[in-house]
């Protein structure tokens, strides 16, 4: 690492993130599904509202139940993240229980069909509150093309009814295995959970305004520290 990084570096409070993908897809038929999928929506509801300000995120929104409902493509035109998080808010939940077999399917397909980002990080975040019924090991097969695809799969149980099994299936390690058990959690709290997972293991670099003055101002003024960033 250059001089001018690890000034900028130790002189850094908010992160700098690459382009990324995530879509989101959500689905319950517990006991108290209207409550859980509202839930759901309001965590992810508060995770674009706290990363509004970085336009190198797109997001898409796939709720389903027995089958995928109506969906938010990453190419599909949405007027402001506003609109989006109203949008989000504004889903009624699909009827039936999870397939999340087809969910998982239908979400590789989102990231077909989206236009292309070649550098973009891509994510898939499922968030469930009620046991699919899936077979085991289908579920296993169907995580493996997005895993082939180095699209990183998070998983969410949401509430008592939701197993834990069943989305340890669909990602590479448990630690991409979120379990929300507690009903009382805060949607925000859920939403800060999500997206610290989203994050973990990725190299993001961190600058702030003023550790970006603090790098121009080295590279401008020092001849070698500038051949030295160039090399990076």
């Amino acid at each position: 690492m250059s001089i001018v990084l690890m000034v900028a570096y130790f002189f850094s409070e908010t992160p700098f993130i690459p382009a990324m993908d995530i879509c989101f897809a959500m689905s319950t038929s517990d006991l108290d599904a209207d409550k859980t999928f509202k839930k759901m929506q309001e965590a992810v509801k508060s995770i674009i509202e706290k990363h509004k300000d970085y336009d190198q995120i797109r997001y898409s929104i796939l709720p389903f139940g027995t089958e995928p409902s109506s969906v938010t493509g990453f190419g599909e035109h949405v007027d402001s993240l506003d609109k989006l998080m109203e949008y989000v808010l504004s889903i009624p939940r699909p009827p039936g229980r999870p397939d999340v077999e087809k969910a998982l399917k239908r979400a590789e397909e989102l990231f077909e069909s989206a236009p292309p980002r070649p550098r973009a990080k891509k994510f898939l975040v499922v968030l469930v509150g009620s046991k699919s019924g899936n077979d085991l090991e289908m579920l296993k097969k169907a995580a493996r093309p997005l895993e082939d695809k180095v699209i990183k799969v998070i998983s969410v149980a949401l509430g008592p009814e939701s197993d834990t099994k069943e989305l340890s299936k669909i990602v590479p390690n448990k630690g991409n295995l979120i379990t929300a058990d507690k009903t009382d959690e805060s949607p925000e709290k859920l939403g800060d959970e999500i997206m610290a997972t989203v994050l973990k293991g990725e190299e993001f670099k961190v600058i702030t305004s003023y550790a970006h003055f603090i790098q121009v101002f080295f590279v401008l003024t020092h001849p070698l520290i500038h051949l030295s960033f160039l090399c990076q």
